[in-house]
C-alpha cells in the first residue's frame, strides 16, 4: 500500500519547469553545522542536505525577527522600505506587494507557504500564496493555549478530530506543551501536491525558544559543560529530524525530481557564548544621545551580537531545469537575505526587477565560479537593525 500510495503521489509536473523549494529553520546557530566547523551533530540531517549544496558562508539578515526577515526573504527588500521592522507589525503597514509569491503566481507557478507556528509572524495569503499549511492566525493563538493541557483537550488535539475541535492547537509549534512534529508533517503531507510547477516555503521552528514539544521528556535542561545549552540542543535536534521528513516527503511526492531548493535560517540565536558579542555582556555603548545595550542572548536584540544576524544559505539543484549544478562549494562573497528571491528569478529567466529588490542576484556565481570576479569591488555595506526591545 505504501508502494502505490507513493508511485500515485508523485509529482505530474510537465511543464519543465522547477518546483522552487525554500526550506527554513528558525534560530539556527551556524557553529552547530558542520559546513561551518560544528561537531556537536546536532544537525546530522540538514549537515547531509548541506553536503552537495553551495553555501554562502556569510550571509546575514537586516532583522533578526522572524517577520522582518521573512518580509525581506519575500520581497528582496529591506525592513525600512517595507515597514515589517518589528514582528506583530499591522497588515496594512507592510508594504510588501509585490512578493516574489506574487511574482511567480502571475508566471503559473501554484504559491504555498508553510510553518509550524504563526504568533509572531502573521504571513498569510495576502502575500501573495494560493493556501497556507499553518495554524490559523489571531489572538486565540494565544488565548485558548492557556486550555492545552487539560486532560480531553490533550488527548485530542493531535487527532484529525482535533484539527476541528481544536483548530488553533492542532500542528501548532506555539502550543508547544502538547505539538508533536508528526501532526504538523503528516498534515503538510496530506495537503502537498506538486501536478505543476510549486513555490513552497516550509518554516520549521522548534529550535525557536521554548526549545521543547509535547515529547521532550523531564530532567534534560541539566549541562553537560559551561557551554552546553540542553534545551537548545534538544530543539535543534527536532528541527532537524523533522527537515529530514519533510525532504523525505518532498522526495516520495516527486519534488526533488525537478527543483531548485534553499536552505536558509531567518535568524540566529545568541546565547551568551564566547562569540556572541563583540562586546561584554550587559555593555553599554555610550553615543547616539542615549545608552546602548549589548545583549547576547536571544535574537534581534543588539546588532553588536553576530550570532543574532549571521544565517544560512545554501542553494541545492535537482535537474537540468534548475540552471545551475551544486557542487559542494562555499562561494566567497557576501549576501544577505534580500538577495533570495533575486537570485531565484534570476535562475528562472524571469526579466527585469519587478520586485524593485535591494538584494543582488547570486545566480551568475551558482552557473559559474568564474563570475566570482564580477562580484569585485568596494567591500559591500549589508544594513542591519535592533528591533524593539526593553531593556
Amino acid at each position: 500500500l505504501t508502494d502505490r500510495y507513493s508511485y500515485a503521489a508523485r509529482a505530474q509536473n510537465k511543464s519543465g519547469r522547477p518546483h522552487v523549494i525554500l526550506l527554513g529553520i528558525d534560530s539556527l546557530r551556524l557553529d552547530e553545522l558542520s559546513r561551518y566547523g560544528g561537531s556537536q551533530g546536532n544537525t546530522l540531517h540538514i549537515d547531509g542536505f548541506l553536503a552537495d549544496a553551495d553555501v554562502v558562508k556569510d550571509t546575514s539578515t537586516p532583522m533578526a525577527r522572524t517577520f522582518g526577515s521573512w518580509v525581506a526573504i519575500l520581497t528582496g527588500r529591506s525592513p525600512p522600505v517595507t515597514g515589517a521592522r518589528n514582528n506583530l507589525t499591522p497588515r496594512d503597514s507592510v508594504s510588501a506587494y509585490p512578493t516574489i509569491a506574487e511574482v511567480l503566481r502571475k508566471a503559473g507557478y501554484r504559491t504555498v507557504y508553510s510553518t509550524d507556528e504563526v504568533r509572531f509572524a502573521n504571513i498569510d495569503e495576502t502575500y501573495g500564496f494560493d493556501s497556507v499549511i499553518t495554524p490559523p492566525i489571531g489572538a486565540s493563538d494565544f488565548i485558548i493555549g492557556t486550555y492545552n493541557e487539560l486532560p480531553l483537550a490533550s488527548v485530542v488535539i493531535n487527532t484529525r478530530m482535533g484539527q476541528l475541535l481544536f483548530p488553533f492547537s492542532y500542528g501548532n509549534r506555539g502550543a508547544a506543551q502538547v505539538f508533536e512534529p508528526k501532526t504538523f508533517l503528516s498534515r503538510l503531507d496530506r495537503e502537498l501536491r506538486f501536478d505543476r510547477p510549486t513555490f513552497l516555503i516550509v518554516h520549521l521552528t522548534a529550535a525557536h525558544w521554548p526549545y521543547y514539544v509535547a515529547e521532550t521528556p523531564f530532567g534534560v535542561s541539566v549541562r553537560k559543560d559551561p557551554e552546553d545549552r540542553p534545551m537548545y540542543r534538544i530543539g535543534l535536534r527536532t528541527a532537524d529530524s523533522m527537515f529530514d521528513q519533510v525532504v523525505a516527503t518532498l522526495r516520495r511526492k516527486g519534488a526533488l525530481d525537478n527543483a531548485i531548493v534553499v536552505v536558509l535560517s531567518d535568524h540566529g540565536e545568541a546565547m551568551t557564548l564566547p562569540n556572541d558579542s563583540f562586546m561584554q555582556n550587559g555593555a553599554f555603548v555610550e553615543g547616539l544621545g542615549a545608552p546602548l545595550k549589548v545583549l547576547d542572548i536571544g535574537h534581534g536584540q543588539s546588532v553588536l551580537s553576530p550570532s543574532q544576524y549571521k544565517v544560512l544559505l545554501g542553494f541545492k539543484s535537482f535537474g537540468r531545469a534548475a540552471g545551475f549544478a551544486a557542487a559542494s562549494r562555499d562561494l566567497p562573497v557576501t549576501a544577505t537575505v534580500e538577495d533570495i528571491a533575486p537570485t531565484l528569478m534570476d535562475l528562472l529567466k524571469i526579466p527585469g526587477n519587478p520586485l524593485d529588490s535591494s538584494g543582488r542576484s547570486l545566480a551568475p556565481l551558482l552557473r559559474s565560479p568564474e563570475a566570482i570576479a564580477a562580484y569585485a569591488g568596494p567591500e559591500r555595506i549589508r544594513f542591519t537593525e535592533t528591533d524593539l526591545s526593553v531593556i
